[in-house]
């Protein structure tokens, strides 16, 4: 498995893990929710990546990414309920670190009202910044 792969496995796995009040969307998962129901979809970008350290024959590098997780409620349930996920989510990342991966403080961006399939949803989007370290 590569570093990219290592780190978005062990975050996936968490969420799996620590997450079963809705339906997750996993990256390149079939899982497409078309009903009134909320859910949340998880994303991992990664950003730059910097070498901390030299050595033989191993050097050390720190890869930086954000941890996306939209929370979608249904409008009819206000904006609080994908806030109210959002603390319950956060908690499972905040400050922690598993499998190589360290967590930071998440925040929310902007919640706004979005259109998916044939329902109207709230969208929550989680932001959890990380890094995740890698001997090459």
């Amino acid at each position: 498995m590569t570093a990219f792969e290592t780190a978005s496995q062990a975050i996936t796995d968490r969420l799996v893990a620590n997450w079963t009040t809705t339906p997750i969307v996993l990256p390149n998962s079939d899982l497409i929710p078309t009903t009134e129901t909320e859910f949340v979809s998880l994303q991992i970008d990664f950003g730059s990546a910097t070498q901390i350290s030299l050595g033989k024959p191993l050097q050390r590098h720190r890869m930086n990414g954000v941890i996306s997780i939209e929370i979608l409620t249904p409008v009819n349930t206000g904006a609080g309920l994908g806030l109210q996920y959002a603390d319950t989510i956060a908690a499972i990342f905040r400050a922690q670190q598993f499998s190589g991966v360290l967590c930071f403080a998440p925040t929310i961006a902007s919640q706004q009202q979005v259109k998916h399939e044939t329902s109207e949803f709230w969208n929550t989007p989680l932001l959890i910044p990380f890094w995740f370290d890698q001997s090459f």
